[in-house]
C-alpha cells in the first residue's frame, strides 16, 4: 500500500471513530449515570428491559450498517425512568446528532470514497 492510501485509510478510520463516538458516546455516559441512580428493583427491571431492547436493536443496526434511531429513543426512555429528567441528555444527544450529520458524516463519506478510489487505482498499477 502506498503512503497516500495509508494516509487516506487512517483519516477514514479516525472519521469513522468520531462518527461512532458522537452517535454512541452520550448514550453510554447517560446510561451509566442512569444505572448508578437506580433505587428500587422495579426501576432496575424497567431500565434493564429498555437497555436490553436497545442493545438488540443496536446489534441489528450494526449488522445492517445503518444507525437506527429506535434504539436511541428506547435508551432515552430508560434514562428518563432512571434519572427523572430528560432535558440535559436530550440536548446533549441532539447536539451530537446534529454535529455528526452536518460535519462528521459528510467528511467520513468523502474520505471513504477517496480511500476506495486510491485502492482501486493501486490495483490497476
Amino acid at each position: 500500500m502506498q503512503q497516500i492510501t495509508q494516509k487516506r485509510k487512517k483519516n477514514y478510520q479516525i472519521a469513522n471513530f468520531l462518527h461512532i463516538l458522537l452517535q454512541l458516546g452520550p448514550l453510554v455516559i447517560f446510561s451509566i449515570l442512569a444505572v448508578c441512580s437506580l433505587e428500587t428493583p422495579t426501576e432496575a427491571v424497567k431500565v434493564s428491559a429498555f437497555f436490553l431492547m436497545s442493545i438488540v436493536l443496536s446489534i441489528v443496526s450494526v449488522v445492517r450498517h445503518k444507525m437506527s434511531r429506535s434504539s436511541l429513543w428506547l435508551l432515552l426512555i430508560a434514562i428518563y425512568f432512571a434519572l427523572d429528567y430528560l432535558l440535559v441528555p436530550l440536548v446533549v444527544i441532539a447536539c451530537c446528532q446534529v454535529a455528526d450529520e452536518l460535519f462528521v458524516r459528510p467528511i467520513k463519506d468523502r474520505l471513504k470514497e477517496k480511500y476506495h478510489n486510491g485502492k482501486d487505482i493501486e490495483e490497476y498499477l
